[in-house]
């Protein structure tokens, strides 16, 4: 049986679509994960969890 993010601890987790140029953010809440942020396009993605750390999201996207 594979062991889910949850499980394990893991406090946040990120899912990348290219295709779509969406990121959304998970947060561990109790023993769920919830939706913290849904971002796309050139939106910035900014984490609690990495203090100071953003993320141009059209950078990512192959733009400047």
């Amino acid at each position: 049986m594979r062991k889910r993010p949850a499980w394990l601890g893991v406090p946040e987790y990120w899912l990348v679509d290219p295709v779509a140029r969406t990121v959304e953010r998970l947060m561990l809440r109790e023993d769920a994960f919830v939706i913290a942020s849904s971002l796309a396009d050139d939106e910035v993605l900014r984490a609690e969890t990495f203090e100071g750390l953003e993320v141009p999201l059209g950078r990512l996207w192959g733009g400047r």
